[in-house]
């Protein structure tokens, strides 16, 4: 009898099965994904409706394809009822992007529907805490709800909002600032309120003050700085913004609140060496033993500024000096008497109605002139007042001299508020007016006489 040979399929046919069912499933996906993609692709590509419901069609559990379809609507002024819709539809697709949410409440505004507008907002918000933008829509949507129906508290609530946005984002510190002026119709101390105490919110509050370039708003802008604390100074955009503040100040003729202000700044540095802090009533490093600045450097108004004139070396000199470690040397080789010595400057805050005597050491080496140097004290007065000069110094004598003293006595007006200490010359009666030689100016000392 024959021997019978059974072969058992059932394990390939097993395999065989997973092997059709795992390539089918991965088709499918494939397909699926394949499709997804598709429709994401016609949808944010789309140029007309037709393309939006097209991709719609082949994605529609794709959010980025409702949103797609959501702001195609509003750029085509439709429904706001589908516009709403297809932003719902995103937000149901990815219930954690603040973008979406975001978008929604947007479009819940627009519907009229600022209840779910602001449920909306408040959920990006939630989102999205660091995010500065969704909190800069609620607050906006609070805002507009809340002074048309004159909700004093609500405003305030929503400047809540606003600032933490600002705080969070510089670029909007700005319209925020504009926009609490507006609301409490430029009360100062409300709007200071509402803003917060934040040192980089004061700071635009700062800026936006000196932009409107009127008087009251610059005293409030000089509030502002004052209420700051000294920590708050500190930082680097607050610096930047009472440097501003200074300068402002100083051009509008308010040389006490400029010098106030600039007693708050960190000091300057001029080369890596600290400049000396003004102070009302005294000349600041009046034996140049610190930096001095250029004129026109931009760092500060106060203390020595030096542009040095046409055909004259200017230079801090350790090798001379009456007293200290060093003194100011003037190369001269000038040729006109048009050549201008007012450059070598300093502004000093002075009292008003006050008798000062300026008096300074200086020594010559070879000086040969008609028109020899001078010491001007210029008034600067509140106002439009011109500048008055009210004293000079006896000129600088021809030759070469050692170390000698120097003065002027002069009063100042009830108007006067600083003076500048200048060079100058003395009359010259030819146009043709060389200067030559060294001049050294040392230990200026400013004091009130009886």
């Amino acid at each position: 009898m024959a021997e019978v040979f059974e072969i058992d399929l059932t394990p390939v046919w097993r395999r065989l099965l997973i092997v059709v069912v795992v390539v089918a499933c991965a088709v499918g996906c494939a397909w699926r994904a394949g499709q997804w993609y598709l429709g994401n692709a016609i949808a944010l590509q789309a140029f007309d409706r037709a393309g939006i419901d097209t991709g719609l069609e082949y994605a529609p559990e794709d959010s980025q394809s409702h949103f797609a379809a959501a702001l195609f609507n509003e750029t085509e002024a439709g429904d706001g009822t589908r516009i709403v819709s297809e932003y719902e539809k995103a937000v149901a697709a990815s219930p954690n992007d603040y973008r979406l949410w975001t978008a929604l409440g947007r479009g819940y505004e627009r519907a009229g529907d600022l209840a779910n507008g602001e449920r909306a907002l408040r959920r990006a918000v939630e989102v999205a805490p660091n995010y500065a933008f969704p909190r800069w829509m609620l607050g906006n949507l609070l805002l507009r709800r809340e002074a048309e129906r004159g909700d004093a508290a609500g405003v305030d609530a929503a400047f809540v909002e606003l600032r933490r946005a600002a705080e969070q984002n510089e670029s909007l510190r700005a319209q925020v600032v504009n926009l609490a002026w507006r609301f409490y119709d430029g009360d100062a101390e409300r709007v200071g309120e509402a803003l917060g105490a934040s040192p980089e919110i004061q700071s635009a509050l700062i800026g936006y003050l000196i932009n409107r370039r009127d008087a009251d708003s610059l005293t409030r802008a000089v509030e502002v700085w004052s209420s700051l604390e000294p920590a708050a100074r500190e930082n680097v955009t607050v610096q930047e913004s009472g440097a501003r503040l200074r300068r402002t100040l100083f051009d509008a003729r308010r040389y006490a609140d400029a010098l106030a202000v600039e007693r708050t700044l960190a000091p300057m540095l001029v080369g890596g060496e600290a400049v000396e802090t003004a102070q009302a009533g005294r000349i600041a490093n009046g034996g140049f033993e610190t930096a001095i600045e250029a004129a026109g450097g931009g760092k500060g108004v106060f203390g020595w500024q030096v542009s040095p004139p046409a055909q004259t070396q200017v230079v801090i000199d350790a090798g001379q000096r009456r007293a200290g470690a060093r003194s100011l040397r003037l190369t001269f080789n000038v040729v006109s008497a048009a050549a201008n010595l007012n450059d070598i400057r300093q502004t000093v805050v002075v009292a008003p109605n006050t008798n000062y005597v300026l008096r300074f050491a200086f020594r010559a080496q070879e000086v040969r002139s008609a028109s020899t140097p001078v010491i001007e004290v210029v008034e600067l007065m509140t106002g439009d007042a011109p500048p008055n000069v009210l004293g000079t110094s006896a000129a600088i004598a021809n030759g070469t001299s050692d170390w000698q003293s120097g003065e002027v006595r002069f009063t100042t007006r009830t108007a006067t508020e600083a003076v500048i200490v200048r060079l100058g010359r003395a009359p010259c009666p030819d146009a043709l007016c060389p200067l030559l030689g060294r001049v050294w100016f040392d230990d200026f000392e400013l004091a009130v006489r009886g």
